[in-house]
């Protein structure tokens, strides 16, 4: 899936405004958004927050927005207009809005914060170790990328995976096209 920048940060943001003080580390921001794509993938057939999924040892992330928080992503500089990170914890500072989602998604990441507002950081991580998806990769101190296809087996729907994945591409490919005429 191609990573939607825009998606990401309006998600991160509706997820940091969960907080009451509109602050979490980025481990947790980055679980309860993997946790919430998943959710959605199995719901609807496609990710809130498209990017691409790595096993890395802390459980699985969302590559491309891990980079942007950690400022070694080309859009960190829009990011950083709107959150800030000291050492592993972000801030809201401004609301960037939610356009971009729909109110499916906005209400799956509120749900996906309030089912999971009482674990601590390392239980997020416990809980997305036990992901079929993660376990069988074994990344240890690694990166390693977790297909698109391995998610919806782990999810059950391995049977539509075809489907889903031509989905996301064509998706991907609207979304360029899309993007690209609106800078003209």
């Amino acid at each position: 899936m191609q990573f939607n920048f825009e998606k990401a940060l309006q998600a991160s943001a509706v997820l940091l405004n969960t907080a009451q003080s509109k602050r979490m580390s980025y481990l947790r921001l980055l679980k309860l958004l993997y946790i919430a794509n998943r959710e959605s993938l199995k719901e609807t057939g496609r990710a809130i927050v498209p990017d691409h999924f790595f096993a890395m040892k802390h459980g699985p992330v969302l590559s491309e927005l891990l980079n942007v928080i950690k400022d070694q992503h080309h859009l960190s500089h829009l990011w950083n207009k709107h959150v800030s990170r000291k050492n592993f914890e972000i801030e809201l500072l401004s609301d960037p809005g939610n356009d971009k989602l729909s109110r499916y998604d906005v209400a799956k990441l509120t749900a996906v914060a309030e089912a999971h507002q009482a674990r601590s950081d390392w239980d997020l991580v416990d809980l997305t170790h036990q992901f079929s998806e993660w376990a069988s990769k074994a990344p240890g101190g690694s990166s390693v990328p977790i297909p698109l296809e391995d998610v919806l087996e782990a999810i059950g729907r391995s049977d539509q995976a075809e489907d889903i994945v031509r989905q996301a591409k064509e998706s991907a490919a609207f979304d360029r096209i899309f993007d690209a005429s609106s800078s003209c």
